[in-house]
């Protein structure tokens, strides 16, 4: 006879005024020396939000390069009258709410509502709240659950600025072009850290293979 085994992992996440969050797993031997974990959607959200400190950046650099105010010139025209010299940028983003999960047969997709806010000389001068949609691959490997995220689309962008009028479309490119070069490398740098994979029955997770299903993850050894 199987034995199933539910046991509660909780996460710490750095999002103001949220409680830590649990969820569950279930590990069920299989016969032989074989299980299979099962690992919700739920869990898979809350571990991106413990490993990226809440989907949180400091973003100084994009494409290597460092932010500049001349890069948002075309988005806000004024912002070259109130710092005539070029100025470094520093985009502090924040995930405002946990990453929300869809998953069925084929995909992993994760929706990450963003508040970003632009500093020049320590003021801020722009922010704006966005969601942004990556599509997600998911592996283990030496006892592991590794995500790597790839960029799909964003949208709901409502934006202000303390500097001047915005130009949507320009807007709407700039922040393409940050979120690309700067933001999902820093999320794929901190989540190449990989979540530990509960361990129980001394079982060590070795040797696995990944399936998707309806809202959760199989894997099984």
């Amino acid at each position: 006879m199987a034995l199933s085994l539910m046991t509660s992992a909780t996460f710490q996440v750095s999002l103001p005024g949220s409680p830590p969050s649990t969820t569950l797993f279930q590990a069920t031997p299989q016969s032989g020396t074989n299980f299979h974990l099962t690992l919700s959607k739920d869990f898979i959200g809350i571990g991106i939000a413990a490993l990226t400190g809440g989907c949180s950046a400091n973003l100084t650099k994009g494409a290597g390069k460092q932010l500049m105010t001349t890069d948002l010139a075309s988005a806000i025209t004024k912002i070259s009258e109130r710092f005539p010299a070029p100025q470094p940028l520093v985009v502090k983003i924040r995930g405002s709410n946990f990453p929300l999960i869809s998953i069925d047969s084929q995909s992993v997709v994760v929706k990450q509502p963003l508040f970003s806010d632009v500093f020049v000389r320590g003021q801020s001068v722009m922010q704006w709240e966005v969601v942004i949609i990556f599509s997600a691959k998911l592996s283990a490997s030496n006892g592991k659950l590794l995500i790597s995220l790839s960029q799909k689309s964003f949208d709901g962008v409502q934006a202000s600025s303390s500097v001047g009028s915005i130009y949507a479309q320009k807007l709407h490119e700039y922040i393409n072009n940050l979120h690309t070069n700067s933001f999902l490398p820093a999320m794929n740098g901190m989540l190449r850290r990989g979540i530990t994979l509960p361990s129980m029955l001394n079982v060590k997770w070795t040797k696995v293979n990944t399936a998707l299903f309806q809202d959760g993850l199989v894997i099984s050894m």
